[in-house]
């Protein structure tokens, strides 16, 4: 399936944009809050980032990737985002309020790039 997404389906017709296209459209004909669940290849990621903002969730309690891994699994590793939160087995409710904090955070500096003001980091 892996195979069948990324390299055969994006390469089919030399289409970089075959997963992206129909999100970013999407996006683009509802705007609002978005929150996309899952960013893997570049185009992916550069494309949301300069649409909103980048947030990484780490679960400890998941073992670390080892072996051969498809570069699906590893490119958002270590891309650089805009805040990163941690969700602890069991802790549902405080993952939800970290990332309700977060999205209204965002927002904010949203505007605030839109206007032209710098908006402080914050920690969340």
């Amino acid at each position: 399936m892996r195979k069948w997404g990324t390299e055969y389906r994006r390469l089919e017709g030399n289409d970089e944009e075959y997963w992206l296209r129909p999100v970013a459209a999407e996006v683009e004909a509802h705007p609002g809050r978005w929150v996309l669940t899952d960013g893997r290849l570049e185009n992916e990621l550069i494309w949301a980032g300069k649409t909103g903002f980048l947030c990484r969730i780490r679960r400890p309690s998941l073992p670390p990737l080892t072996g051969q891994r498809h570069i699906s699994d590893l490119l958002g590793v270590d891309w650089p985002v805009d805040a990163e939160l941690t969700n602890r087995d069991g802790e549902f409710q405080q993952l939800e309020a970290d990332l309700d904090r977060l999205v209204e955070d965002f927002q904010s500096r949203l505007i605030a790039r839109c206007s032209g003001n710098s908006h402080q980091e914050k920690e969340v």
